[in-house]
Order: structure tokens, then C-alpha cells, then sequence
């Protein structure tokens, strides 16, 4: 045979062999079904492996039955103990996810049994916390943190439970890891703890967390969140302009679902700085979400205008709030505006039932002493009497309640009262009892013996600026305005309130203007007017949209020739009286409108002004008189 021959011979077998080989090798695997090589335990473990795997994808997936339903059966005892751990932890996970809290329990229990971990108790916690165990999910978080002290998902969560129950401080411990501002388990936890900082008051770490976080953090998720904690932070340090900046971003970058969240919030923020008609514009667009009424909104439209005297404007929102929340400061205000607007007997109902789920808080408090002022007015003595001895039996010698007591012994003028009031005239903290003598001697036309009233509590007690002003009031009364002139100027020393010291501004300079001047000449009438309204000034520069305070300065302004600054004041006063609606004020700045316009030689325009004026309040008597006055 030839050399060739015998190759290919040889070649030949040798194909054939491994043919025959690899057939058996296949029909073998093929028979005893497992993967091509491998021992029947090798395939039973790969295909666990590859079922465990699929579980875990539905999971992922969000699809907890039908990881549940492959697991169910599974021979989790045949298991190594990682793999059985791993495959119990991922049921408990499941079965958390479907509310399945018992089963879940179950699962993650016989998982730690296997071996304690820190995931299997943090696991455990969100399990029990989900069933409403509160104080076992701590305990299992904390012995998450037994284990591992720096295992971030415990120290968070233990940070939250901390946070909702407002122990601000211990929830900033859980969230701090390591120095500085972006010292935090998490990032979004550098969140958490500028959240807890605001709440606690400290607005310049809230800040200082906020604009770490917009700075540093790779992360956009939380974006919007971080730029609202900094704008009420900045709005709270009265940086408004970087406040104003904040919000847009937040409202901006906030998904169309939380955009009223912040909205609300960039609203609270306009109130402070008194922009309210952009945030009656704000908050409008959030009255509703999705069609649903949005409570938040109109309770704070209904407070805005409550806050400007629109009692009209806030029932209204107020009452459609109240029907949904049924809170305590819902149904207080509702009720307060009610007995503004002298609905007496449904105000007595609202306090009534405040009144009725017997809270210790300041709304009980306010609702009791209200109810008793309805009652008192409503003419029911007896009724009046109980309510305030009520409240003194809860809130004992509470200055409010006091008080209460005081308007309700000059309501009706009994001696009775005045022997009730008798423990507390004399006491120091109740300055205003001292000057119940002169508000007797007031009703009655005395001035001069309610007077000498107020300055003999002068003499006895360490003045106060409200008392002080009081005797300049009643100077002013008695057209002694020399020492009224002076009581007003030792109350303003006095005062430390700034909204106490504008309205004693405000008294002041009425007071200059109706100083007798000598010689009376025009001139001297000038510099007169000028001195008044210089002296308002400094009120007007912290309130420039107060209007009592641009109508007064409005009238200092065209007594004194500065027709210019007097027109300009009262189109603001006008402008902000929109929305506070006191018709008796906007009807006297139309009237002041109307005389000038008069003076100018505008008949038309004066008439209609001066008729504005009357339709506003037709009681201003000035204004009829110069009208009929019109030709």
C-alpha cells in the first residue's frame, strides 16, 4: 500500500471515531437532560441559577407575583446557605412589595436564621415598618447598625422615623457621616438635614446644605427640591432677590405633578413680601390639581385675605376649604371672619365647635374667649360669664383671657364684672386692666378723668409704650397736643416693636399737623405740613404699600403745595386698597381726589370722584356735602 493510501486510511478512522464519540456524548446529555459535560448536580445547580436569575428580573421589573410564583416550590433546602439566603431575602422582598407583610416576616426571619446581616435587618425594618410596626422597624434598623455602625440604608431610614416624629437633631445625627456639608449617608439625606435645620430655625445651615448640594451633587434628581430649601432659606435671612431666583428654578425644573407644591411655597413667599396680587395670581393657579380642590391654596388665599380685612373674599375660600379639611385653624378663621362680618350666631357655632373636641391649644383658647364676646353681644350675660370663667379655670390668668373678661365688664357695665376683675387690677402683666377705669370714664364722655386714669398708672408702674401712646390718644382728645405731642415721643423710645412704633408715627404726625401754629400763617401752615409728613415718612419707608399710611402722607403732601406727591400717593393708596377693600378709607382718598380736581377747575372728573366716594361709603358725610356743593 502506498505511503498516500495509508494516510488517507489512517484519517479516515480517526474522523470516524470522533464522530461516533461526539453522538454518544450528545445522546447521553440529551438523555439524562443536563448541559453537555456536566454531572446531574452541576445542571440541577444551573438550572436554579438560571431561575433565581428570572425571579429577580420580574422583581426588578416590578412584576412581585410572577417572581413569587417561580419561587414558590423551589427546593430552597437543597440550596448552599448563600444561595438560600439570597433566594428567602428576595421572596421577603417580593412578598413586602405585594403587602404581604406576614409571609414577608416570614421569609426575611428564616433568611437571618441562616446568617445575620445588616440588609437582612434593614429589610426586616421596611417590612415591619410597612405593616405599621413602628418602634420593631427601629429596632431592627438599629440592629442593622449592631452589626455594621456605618451601614447607610439603617442610619437614614432610623433618620426619618427621627425626622417625622420632629426630633430634628437625632434625625441629623443619622444622616451626618464625616465633616462638613456634604458629610451625609446619602446624598439626598444632605437634603433631609438642610430640611431639619429649617424646621429647627437655623435658616443659614439650611442655605449653606442647599447650595452644596446644587454645587457638588452629581445627581439632578432631587435639584428642585435643593433649590426650594434654598429659597425659603433666603427668604427667611430676607435675601429676596436670591429667593425670588430660587423659586423659578424650582417651579421651573419641578415635574407638572409637584408644580403646585412649589408654587405654594413661592406664594408663601410673595405674601411675606407683601406682592399680593401675584400671589393671589399664584396660588389661583393651584386652587386645583387635576381636578381635585387643592386645600393648601385655599386656606392660603383665605388667610391672605383675612390678613388685608377682606372678610367677604376670605369666607369664601376659606368656606370651601373648611368643608374638605375641617382643621382647627381652618374652622378658627372661618369663624373669625364670620364675626367680622357680625354673623354672629354661625361664628358662636364654628367656636362652638372648636370648642367641642376639647384640644388644650391656642384655637380652643381663641375660640372660648370669641365665643364669649358672641355671646356678650348677642345680649346672653350668664352665657358670656361661663365662658370666660371657663377659660380661666384651663388657661389660669392668661393675659388674653383676662382681657375677655375686661371687654365683657364694659359690654355691659355691671358692677358684678368689675368685682371679678378686682384680683388682677393691681397685678404687673396686665397693663391694659389699669386702663379699664378710663375706658368707663370714655363711654361716658370723660376724657379728662379717663386721663388721669392712665397717668396714674403711669406714675405706679414701669411705663409701657402701648399705655404711653394711649395717653398721647387721649391728649390729642382733649387738643392738648403739646403732651401728646410728648407721650408720643417717649412711646416711640419706648417701643421695640417696629409695627407699634409706625403706628405711633402715624399718631405723631397727625398730631404736628393739628398743632395751633403762631403766627397762623400759610406759610407757617406749610412747614407744618411738611413736618408731618417727614415725620410719617419713616413709617411709609418700612410699610411704602401700608395705604392708611400713603393716604395720610397724601394729605400732609397738598397741604403743603406738592399736589404731584399727593396724586401719586393716593393712586398707590388706591392701587392696594383693591384688594384689602376698607370702603370707608378708599372712599376718603376718592373724596381728598375729588377736591383737587376741584381746585384744578376739572368739574366733571371732580363730580365723578366725589360720587365714587359716596357709592364707596355713602356714611361720608364730607364727601356728600362737597358734592351737593357741586353746581
Amino acid at each position: 500500500m502506498s505511503p498516500r493510501r495509508s494516510f488517507l486510511l489512517y484519517a479516515f478512522v480517526l474522523f470516524a471515531l470522533g464522530v461516533l464519540l461526539l453522538g454518544w456524548f450528545l445522546l447521553r446529555g440529551m438523555h439524562f437532560g443536563r448541559p453537555f459535560g456536566g454531572s446531574e448536580s452541576q445542571a440541577r445547580a444551573f438550572s436554579w441559577r438560571l431561575e433565581i436569575n428570572n425571579a429577580n428580573t420580574f422583581y426588578k421589573n416590578q412584576q412581585y407575583e410572577q417572581a413569587l410564583r417561580l419561587l414558590a416550590g423551589f427546593p430552597v433546602d437543597e440550596l448552599k446557605p448563600r444561595q438560600r439566603q439570597t433566594v428567602l431575602l428576595l421572596q421577603a422582598s417580593a412578598a413586602r412589595a405585594l403587602g404581604l407583610y406576614a409571609t414577608a416576616i416570614e421569609f426575611g426571619d428564616r433568611a437571618l436564621r441562616i446568617e445575620a446581616t445588616p440588609f437582612g435587618y434593614f429589610l426586616k425594618g421596611l417590612i415591619q415598618e410597612g405593616g405599621g410596626q413602628l418602634d420593631a422597624a427601629a429596632a431592627s434598623w438599629q440592629e442593622a447598625l449592631r452589626l455594621d455602625g456605618d451601614y447607610a440604608p439603617a442610619r437614614e431610614r432610623l433618620g426619618d422615623a427621627a425626622f417625622f416624629r420632629k426630633d430634628y437633631r437625632r434625625a441629623m445625627d443619622y444622616y451626618r457621616k464625616g465633616k462638613g456639608p456634604g458629610g451625609a449617608v446619602s446624598e439626598p439625606a444632605v437634603l433631609k438635614r438642610a430640611a431639619a435645620h429649617y424646621l429647627l430655625g437655623e435658616d443659614g445651615e439650611t442655605l449653606k446644605l442647599a447650595e452644596w448640594y446644587l454645587e457638588k451633587s452629581k445627581s439632578a434628581r432631587d435639584a428642585e427640591l435643593a433649590w426650594l430649601l434654598k429659597a425659603i432659606a433666603a427668604a427667611a435671612l430676607d435675601r429676596p432677590r436670591d429667593a425670588d431666583e430660587a423659586f423659578q428654578k424650582a417651579t421651573g425644573l419641578a415635574s407638572l405633578g409637584d408644580k403646585h407644591f412649589y408654587k405654594y411655597y413661592y406664594a408663601l413667599f410673595l405674601i411675606r413680601q407683601k406682592q399680593y396680587p401675584q400671589a393671589v395670581e399664584m396660588l389661583g393657579q393651584i386652587t386645583f390639581i387635576a381636578g381635585e380642590r387643592n386645600p393648601a391654596a385655599h386656606f392660603a388665599l383665605g388667610l391672605l385675605y383675612f390678613r388685608n380685612q377682606n372678610w367677604e373674599q376670605s369666607l369664601l375660600y376659606l368656606d370651601r376649604n373648611r368643608r374638605f379639611a375641617s382643621e382647627q385653624p381652618d374652622l378658627y378663621y372661618y369663624g373669625v371672619a364670620l364675626y367680622k362680618l357680625g354673623r354672629l350666631n354661625e361664628a358662636l357655632a364654628c367656636f362652638e365647635l372648636i370648642r367641642a373636641r376639647k384640644r388644650a391649644d391656642e384655637y380652643s383658647l381663641s375660640a372660648t374667649l370669641l365665643a364669649a364676646i358672641c355671646q356678650a353681644r348677642l345680649g346672653r350675660e350668664e352665657q358670656s360669664q361661663s365662658l370666660v370663667d371657663e377659660a380661666l379655670d384651663v388657661w389660669r390668668d392668661d393675659v388674653r383671657a383676662v382681657y375677655t373678661l375686661a371687654y365683657i365688664t364694659l359690654f355691659h357695665k355691671q358692677k358684678k364684672f368689675m368685682e371679678k376683675l378686682q384680683p388682677w387690677l393691681g397685678r404687673p402683666g396686665y397693663p391694659q386692666l389699669a386702663l379699664l377705669l378710663a375706658d368707663y370714664h370714655l363711654q361716658d364722655g370723660r376724657t379728662a378723668q379717663a386721663l388721669a386714669a392712665v397717668n396714674e398708672y403711669l406714675q405706679k408702674n414701669r411705663p409701657l409704650p402701648r399705655v404711653t401712646k394711649i395717653a398721647g390718644d387721649l391728649y390729642g382728645r382733649l387738643k392738648d397736643f403739646r403732651h401728646a405731642e410728648e407721650a408720643y415721643l417717649d412711646a416711640l423710645g419706648l417701643s421695640t416693636d417696629d409695627a407699634e412704633k409706625r403706628r405711633i408715627l402715624n399718631n405723631l404726625a397727625w398730631v404736628r399737623w393739628w398743632k395751633p401754629v403762631a403766627p397762623n400763617t400759610l406759610e407757617a401752615r406749610t412747614r407744618q405740613a411738611e413736618e408731618a409728613r417727614a415725620t410719617l415718612e419713616d413709617a411709609l419707608r418700612q410699610e411704602p404699600d401700608d395705604p392708611g399710611f400713603l393716604f395720610n402722607s397724601g394729605v400732609f403732601a397738598r397741604a403743603s403745595g406738592q399736589n404731584d406727591v399727593f396724586a401719586d400717593r393716593m393712586e398707590k393708596a388706591l392701587a392696594h386698597l383693591d384688594l384689602t377693600q376698607d370702603k370707608k378709607l378708599r372712599s376718603r382718598v376718592r373724596h381728598e381726589k375729588g377736591l383737587l380736581l376741584l381746585e384744578e377747575g376739572r368739574r366733571q372728573a371732580a363730580r365723578e370722584s366725589l360720587r365714587q366716594a359716596l357709592e364707596e361709603d355713602p356714611q361720608n358725610q364730607a364727601a356728600e356735602l362737597d358734592f351737593k356743593r357741586l353746581p
